[in-house]
């Protein structure tokens, strides 16, 4: 989108540009949190406002999911975390404990990059040493990013289980889907929903619908395509959040106002860790740009809301280009399901640009360009190979329109 049509439709640590944090809190690196489980979490048994440990309590805390277990240690996390919005002093002792004995070795399992921005942010604040705001949002979206991760090998569980007739097994995963989905991501999208003016929150539950409906029929291929709908639907919801702040920070920078921009660099900066990975499939070059200006060592003043919004958008194309060829190889190798499944994905992800696509080609363009890709899609539901072509032949030359454009 560029700039100035926007309004229509996003300290002391150092983040590397690799993603790993050190404590620039201090000359030495910080110790990892978990040699100081122990110590912490007697800490807390002694504190006046730590939660009791009678039995009961532990007994219901042994019943609950993975997931439910992780969102209710991210809200307590952020309760804590977020007195300082009101003066009053958090308590990084109790948030370490909370982190420690329920997140960390799961995020640990996720990327230990993640876990070391955690940690060094942690120890930022017991030191005293990084603003509370940035330490704050640190944390707070970079458990996001994780959640998304953990989504994302739920879909994954749930699409196994299904294929081994297990519907019961794969009712429970989805519970715990739902879990991260309805308590996290669903709130997420839908304040970008309020900023961007668009839908996600209505195509998430779209994509739920339909994968109850594909878990009560015990329909794999069902379950995947829809799965798709809602797996990238959440990931727009950090690309547009990311692309947010990178408009809020470029506003801020030119009106002089840099009070809040390294606490809205560090946001952007955990949500785009969720997606990082995958952009880079599409175009290391840009995704390697867009997770540069995030670090909190890069000057807000090179943030560029249009740089950015560019690299996001020969990212996603590059890896749309890379569903349109995939999806009709599948077909012709005879695996209908891969086939269906990549393009959805890629029609997800295509759905994902489609401000910028507006913007650059214009309304009109961008609609019909929609239109033929779900044209493509049911072409390939019906095995017709040769419609399925013309079609997508249509959407890729649109495409290569769009990056010539986005490229200038």
């Amino acid at each position: 989108m560029k700039k100035e049509k926007v309004g229509k439709i996003l300290v002391a640590g150092v983040l590397l540009i690799g993603g790993t944090v050190l404590a620039g809190c201090g000359k030495e690196e910080a110790a990892p949190i978990k040699e100081t489980a122990q110590q912490n979490q007697q800490t807390e048994q002694t504190s006046p406002s730590a939660p009791s440990n009678s039995s009961q309590e532990v007994s219901q805390e042994d019943s609950l999911t993975q997931a439910a277990k992780d969102i209710k240690a991210y809200f307590d996390i952020k309760a804590e975390l977020e007195k300082a919005k009101n003066g009053e002093d958090v308590n990084y002792d109790m948030v370490e404990s909370i982190y420690v004995e329920n997140l960390q070795q799961n995020i640990i399992g996720t990327s230990s990059d993640w876990d070391q921005a955690i940690v060094a942010a942690i120890n930022g604040g017991k030191g005293k040493e990084l603003d509370t705001n940035v330490i704050r949002q640190l944390i707070d979206k970079t458990i996001q990013s994780y959640f998304y991760s953990a989504q994302k090998k739920l879909h994954k569980d749930i699409a196994a289980l299904l294929a081994e007739g297990k519907k019961e097994d794969a009712q429970a995963k989805y519970e715990e889907l739902l879990t991260y989905v309805e308590e996290v991501q669903k709130p997420t999208a839908a304040k970008r929903d309020d900023y961007w003016k668009v839908d996600m929150v209505n195509q998430i539950d779209l994509g739920l619908a339909q994968e109850k409906e594909a878990i009560q029929s015990g329909e794999v291929t069902q379950f995947k395509v829809a799965g798709q709908i809602v797996d990238k639907t959440i990931y727009r919801s950090h690309y547009l959040a990311v692309l947010k702040y990178a408009k809020a920070i470029s506003e801020d920078v030119a009106a002089g106002k840099t009070d809040e921009v390294k606490a809205e660099q560090i946001e952007a900066w955990g949500f785009y860790q969720a997606i990082y990975g995958s952009l880079s499939s599409g175009d290391q070059e840009a995704a390697d740009l867009i997770q540069k200006r995030f670090s909190l060592n890069e000057d807000p003043a090179n943030i560029n809301f249009e740089e950015i919004d560019k690299a996001f958008a020969r990212a996603f194309i590059g890896k749309i280009k890379g569903y349109y060829e995939k999806a009709p190889k599948a077909l012709e190798e005879g695996n209908k399901e891969l086939a269906l499944e990549s393009a959805m994905e890629g029609n997800v992800f295509l759905k994902n640009i489609e401000l910028v696509s507006k913007d650059y080609l214009g309304e009109e363009a961008a609609n019909t360009l929609l239109s033929d890709a779900a044209n493509w899609f049911s072409a390939l539901e019906a095995e017709d190979l040769s419609k399925a072509k013309t079609e997508g032949d249509k959407v890729l030359a649109k495409l290569t329109l769009l990056l010539e454009e986005v490229q200038k």
